[in-house]
Formats: C-alpha cells, structure tokens, sequence
C-alpha cells in the first residue's frame, strides 16, 4: 500500500501507528469532502463550479436521506464506503471533473487571509487525503470483517484483491484523482524546501488587526489588555497574595536591597539570608495584613478556638476554599482579558 508504482512494492510496509489526535486530523479532511458534497448537491453547477456526475448524484441522495430518516448505522457507514470509492475511481477520462481534486483546489485558499496557501502549508493536506484513500481502498478490497476468514481458493489472494484495486487507482501514472494529488505533493515538498517558514503573525494595512495563525486580534484592545492584566495582577498580588485591603501595592526601589551573588554556587545559599531576620518580618507583615482584612480572617482563622487556645487556629476548610478561589480567580481573569482582546 505504501508504494505508488505498479507492480513495485515499498520498502516498508503500510501501518497506522499514528496519534489520536493526527488520526483525528486525517479523518477529518475527508469528512469535509463528503460535507461538502452534501452541501452542494443542491447548489447549481454553474455557482461552484463543481459537477456530479449520475452514480455519485444518486448516492449522495441515498446518503443524506438515511442520515434525515436515522437509519441503522450500518447502513450509513456502507454507503460511505460505497460513496468513497466512487470518488476516488472518478477518472480523469470521465466527462464531470473529479470532486476530490476540486475540493482539494478549493482548500489550497485561505479564505480568511485572501492568498493562496504556500507549499508548506498545502503539502500536509495533501499527505492527509491521500492516507484516507490509501485507508478506504485497503477497507473496500479487503473488508477488515472478513480479513481473519477469507477463503483463497474461492476469492484469490488477498493480496491480488488488493493489487487489483491499488494499481489501477492508488499509484503513479494512472488517469485518476490519486495520480494528481501525489504527483501534486511530491511538487509541494520539492518547492517548500526552498520556501520560507510561515509567517505566523501578520497586520492588515489600517493596523486595526492582528493575525495570528488565522486568528485575528484587535491591535487597540491588545494595547489595553497589556496594562489591564498588570493591573489585575498587582489586584490579586495585593488583596489575594498579601491580604491588602487596598488594589495597588506601593512603589519600592529594587535596588535598595541586597542582589544575589550568582557567582556562589552552594546548595544552602540565599541571597535573602544576609537580611537580618528576614523570614520574622515577613511573617509579622503577612499577619498584620490578615488581621487587618476581616474578610479573609474569618475565612482563614478558628476566632474562638484561637481566643482559648491563645494561639492561632487555622480553619482547614476555610484554606481549602482560599486556594480554590485564588487559583479560578487567576484563570477567569486572564480569560476574560485574552477574549477581551479577540473581540
């Protein structure tokens, strides 16, 4: 299956030892072909451009009527693969242009950024459609319901069932769909080794909108998020982190303190140790803070059992929910300014 010339097989042998994720990928391209049929069916060959010819017009019909009526999903999926194999053995010597190789023309644009794709864009699109064919013809020839029980001497070798199919539509030289694209992709390889990378970011010219891999920004609300999300977090450092009352932590001059000597490489060194009782402090403003913020104090503190035991009496449940709060509170945030800038 992995060789695309006749009569001459591959070095190594046809296998799916793909990801979920890139079997999802390749299964999905060929979904969009037979979406995209069963939405033009209906569309006049004059306004797309595409035409079926007879066979493939009356299956897609059957298709979508078993889809509209529910019918048992045997059904639907036989007349997938029946459908599938029409399309990939429409001949190029048929009168109607083959619908595979004009669906592929019409992926090759990028509707949302008004250019053609490049090689390097194109090329794995290519490599996808031709895995599904190679998969439906390997399916169609040698059903994988009756792999385990096929009778040789009856139904010949499996083997020359499958080479009947593959070397007529599935390699190099021959008139059909399968021909076109992988003569098309090994083009697009050649031609994108001497292409550039992608360009990933792009601005149109009223420098309103950013694009990133297809997905547009707004540039002025971008601007804005920048200083907004600082602005949230300082919130968060401030009345979540250190038990603020107030939004905003004061300027400090960084350089009044003393810098790390990153020349001194042992385990045990902090640069911090050379304040003099450092963590005493910090933990006395750390709980100034809090008994002063009687929100997060009632939370956080047993009041009366602390008032007994003369000692402070943590609430577990209250931390709990002080962790749990803290941490959706950062990722709704930086959600809504993220879709905030997108609009």
């Amino acid at each position: 299956m992995n060789s695309t010339k006749i009569n001459e097989p591959h070095s190594k042998p046809f296998r799916n030892n793909k990801k979920q994720a890139t079997q999802e990928r390749y299964s999905k391209i060929w979904a969009q072909l037979i979406l995209f049929c069963l939405r033009a069916l209906d569309c006049e060959s004059s306004s797309i451009g595409c035409q079926f010819n007879e066979w493939i017009q009356e299956q897609l019909y059957e298709l979508r009527d078993s889809a509209q009526f529910n019918r048992p999903q045997s059904i639907i999926s036989k007349q997938l693969l029946d459908l599938s194999i029409s399309l990939i053995t429409q001949s190029d010597y048929d009168r109607d242009y083959s619908i595979i190789k004009w669906f592929m023309g019409i992926l090759g644009y990028s509707v949302s950024e008004a250019r053609w794709l490049s090689p390097k864009e194109y090329t794995p699109m290519l490599a996808r459609i031709l895995f599904c064919m190679q998969v439906i013809g390997l399916e169609y020839s040698l059903p994988s319901v009756e792999r385990d029980t096929l009778n040789i001497q009856s139904n010949g070798a499996p083997h020359l069932r499958l080479n009947q199919f593959r070397s007529k539509w599935l390699v190099e030289n021959e008139p059909s769909p399968f021909n076109t694209l992988h003569k098309l992709l090994n083009y697009g390889i050649k031609a994108a080794k001497d292409g550039l990378g992608f360009h990933w970011i792009r601005i149109d010219t009223d420098e309103e909108w950013l694009y990133y891999k297809g997905e547009k920004m707004n540039i002025g609300r971008f601007k804005d998020f920048q200083h907004t999300i600082l602005q949230k977090a300082e919130e968060i450092l401030s009345r979540s982190l250190l038990f603020r009352t107030s939004r905003n932590v004061e300027d400090i001059n960084p350089y009044q303190f003393v810098h790390e000597d990153f020349s001194n490489l042992d385990t045990s060194y902090y640069f911090a140790d050379v304040i003099p009782n450092w963590r005493e402090t910090n933990w006395l403003t750390m709980l100034n803070n809090l008994k002063g913020n009687s929100a997060k104090w009632s939370i956080l503190v047993d009041y009366d059992t602390s008032v007994q035991e003369q000692r402070i009496i943590w609430r577990v449940e209250g931390i709990k929910e002080y962790e749990k709060g803290l941490g959706l509170g950062i990722k709704l945030t930086l959600a809504f300014y993220l879709n905030y800038a997108t609009i």
